[in-house]
């Protein structure tokens, strides 16, 4: 599910087209009867292409004397500062995070104007049955908007105790996650670090409802500024998370909240 651009730093808008869908096919002996004639139509929407980065410098002597004392501070700063990257990469990705630009938004999974929103019941370790026919509802809910999965479903750090629980003794020792993950064509619910509370996504895992746009992959640059005293990496990375909903608004994924 991921697109890639070519020279993305060459680019700061990726123009995208919404498309309808057109009315069914017709059924005859001859074929001779003509079927409704229409076209699909298309609306332009722009995406914007940022550019997620991370700064910080040293000098030539610290970098020398940290070589010499064990762990070289360039590659742990590089790897700090390229671990913020992919951190703000993944909350834009959840909606936690926004960005516009040229006429577009940059949404992610819980702000996206288009999404299903759903509400569910506050976990407790007596009702998994709410909560698994509330999964179910979700799944439903998706169908209803003419998506049909595979799923992967989401959720907050908050609902882990109650997703690793016994889901029933007699259901072979498995948890409410293992109990969800039977559902067919849904995940087992995989616990996300920036989702808040108890919320939970369902996404449907096709191009057509969320895809990963890559212009540029995690790099580092260098450069030496006060007569070479000082030493500047910038570690940045083009990964924008672009979630799509057709002519009509029809989207597969579903944010539930309590």
């Amino acid at each position: 599910l991921t697109y890639t651009i070519p020279n993305g730093m060459g680019k700061t808008i990726l123009e995208t087209e919404t498309q309808s869908d057109i009315t069914d096919a017709a059924i005859s002996m001859d074929g001779l009867s003509e079927s409704q004639n229409d076209r699909p139509a298309f609306d332009l929407t722009n995406l914007p292409l940022p550019i997620i980065h991370k700064d910080f410098n040293s000098s030539p002597r610290q970098i020398a004397a940290s070589r010499n004392g064990g762990s070289p501070l360039d590659t742990t700063h590089a790897e700090l500062a390229g671990r913020k990257v992919a951190e703000t990469a993944e909350k834009l990705l959840l909606g936690k995070l926004t960005h516009k630009y040229g006429g577009g938004s940059v949404y992610g999974y819980t702000n996206f104007p288009s999404r299903i929103a759903y509400t569910i019941t506050t976990p407790t370790t007596t009702n998994q049955v709410t909560t698994l026919n509330e999964v179910l509802a979700m799944k439903k809910a998706a169908a209803d908007k003419f998506h049909y999965g595979p799923f992967n479903l989401y959720c907050g750090p908050a609902w882990d105790p109650y997703m690793d629980a016994d889901y029933n003794v007699n259901y072979g020792g498995k948890t409410l996650r293992n109990r969800i993950g039977d559902i067919q064509n849904v995940s087992e619910p995989m616990t996300l670090d920036y989702l808040t509370g108890y919320e939970m996504v369902m996404v449907q895992q096709t191009s057509d409802v969320a895809r990963l746009v890559m212009g540029m992959d995690l790099v580092t640059v260098q450069w030496e500024t006060k007569g070479g005293m000082q030493i500047n990496f910038k570690v940045m990375a083009i990964m924008v998370p672009q979630v799509r909903a057709d002519y009509n608004g029809n989207t597969g994924l579903v944010h539930a909240t309590v």
